[in-house]
């Protein structure tokens, strides 16, 4: 009963999330320029070569990812959590996570390692079709009992890095259930 809520509750959260991103503009959505022609106001996860992975466990792996030219990538949700003997992670009222595709040419970290206290990260992945362009979205979205973001991840293939899009952010609040 309590999985059927649940999975009621995130379907309603991600029909939520969908219906926000579908009044976003194309210009925005794809990483275009902006009006004045400069893109530099928008925040771009660019691909990095070392990553601090000291203590982490991987939580929840989504592979063989259509990323343009690499059908091997793949994302991944790591928790810097123990595991018990049965391989189950141990989550206290805090710890590290990190979200990184990972493709066979770069890595990028669509969460860097950060602390998230009393909660979690969770990742929806798909493909949207502009004109004749297919662009990847991931919508990442923190929940904290103090806060709650959600920004999609938008992969521009010339710039060969993410475009960070806010969809939700709320801070200073009491989440009293998810």
């Amino acid at each position: 009963m309590k999985n059927s809520i649940r999975n009621i509750a995130m379907a309603f959260v991600l029909f939520l999330t969908f219906s926000m991103l579908a009044g976003c503009d194309t210009e925005t959505k794809t990483g275009n320029e902006n009006k004045s022609g400069n893109d530099d106001s928008f925040e771009w996860i660019m691909p990095v070569g070392d990553i601090d992975m000291a203590g982490m466990n991987l939580f929840m792996k989504y592979e063989n990812i259509q990323f343009f030219a690499d059908e091997n990538a793949k994302l991944s949700i790591y928790v810097c959590a123990d595991i018990d003997e049965n391989g189950e992670i141990l989550f206290d009222d805090g710890q590290d996570w990190l979200v990184l595709m990972e493709t066979s040419f770069r890595d990028y970290p669509l969460f860097p390692r950060q602390r998230v206290q009393l909660g979690a990260v969770s990742c929806v992945i798909f493909n949207d079709y502009v004109g004749e362009e297919t662009v990847q979205h991931v919508l990442v979205s923190v929940r904290q009992t103090a806060g709650y973001e959600i920004y999609d991840c938008v992969f521009n293939n010339e710039k060969g890095a993410y475009l960070v899009v806010p969809v939700y952010d709320a801070q200073a609040i009491n989440l009293i259930a998810s």
